[in-house]
């Protein structure tokens, strides 16, 4: 039964723009990377459909992205899907591709990179306005997060900073001013976005309307027509005994 359910979904999310190798492959990741169990491996595959649709993305992007970030999301163990929502909102609303906000964050995941970036923080800051062990052991969407309240608490924002400022941050980063703007960017863009997100498994009834709105016209009338015969049969047999 367990594997006549994960062949129907991975061929249900191949109806929603979801490819049986990512598929297969995220599967794989959650049971040997992750050690789930089989059950709770399908579980968490139908959570990557609830976080692209909740943040308006493909599934497609979703599954690619996750399978792409497991080498770092690996070692957050049952908390990968979560983390990985994170990140996945927060390239939602800056427009920075996931990877690259990864690399950024896990950067500052080691005491040394947290250590560096906290005392450039607070040096161009003038003031303690970041801890070096909170930006060490938050996760890594929170990471960013603490350095836009970092520059909150300076009385400023990333945005209305000198260019100097602008620069050295960014450099501790190792990102462009560019990509440093749009990564501390408007709170209010970010807050919206992360809202909605939701890391809890699609259910049952939502992945079939959604396969259901990928069909084609002529699916929908094999369906209709199949629903039709089996109608007609039971009618049949109904007349056959009266």
């Amino acid at each position: 039964a367990l594997t006549a359910e994960t062949g129907n979904l991975v061929a249900g999310l191949s109806k929603i723009g979801v490819s049986s190798d990512a598929s297969t492959k995220a599967i794989d990741i959650f049971t040997k990377s992750l050690k789930q169990t089989p059950r709770t491996a399908l579980k968490s595959t139908k959570s990557l459909v609830k976080i692209a649709e909740s943040l308006d993305i493909s599934v497609g992007a979703a599954f690619q992205n996750f399978n792409a970030l497991m080498p770092e999301l690996a070692q957050f163990g049952a908390s990968a899907i979560d983390v990985f929502g994170g990140l996945q909102a927060q390239a939602r609303a800056t427009g920075i591709e996931v990877g690259k906000l990864s690399k950024m964050a896990m950067s500052l995941d080691t005491f040394q990179g947290a250590a560096k970036a906290a005392q450039g923080l607070n040096a161009v800051l003038g003031g303690t306005f970041i801890s070096v062990t909170d930006l060490t052991h938050a996760k890594p969407h929170e990471k960013i997060n603490l350095i836009r309240q970092a520059f909150e608490r300076a009385g400023m924002t990333f945005e209305t900073a000198h260019r100097r400022v602008k620069q050295l941050v960014a450099t501790q980063l190792g990102v462009d001013v560019g990509t440093a703007t749009r990564m501390f960017g408007s709170k209010e863009d970010y807050d919206s976005v992360t809202e909605g997100l939701d890391t809890t498994a699609a259910s049952t009834e939502e992945m079939v309307a959604k396969m259901e709105n990928q069909m084609t016209s002529a699916e929908l009338m094999k369906k209709s027509l199949s629903s039709l015969a089996g109608g007609m049969t039971k009618m049949v047999k109904i007349g056959r005994t009266t």
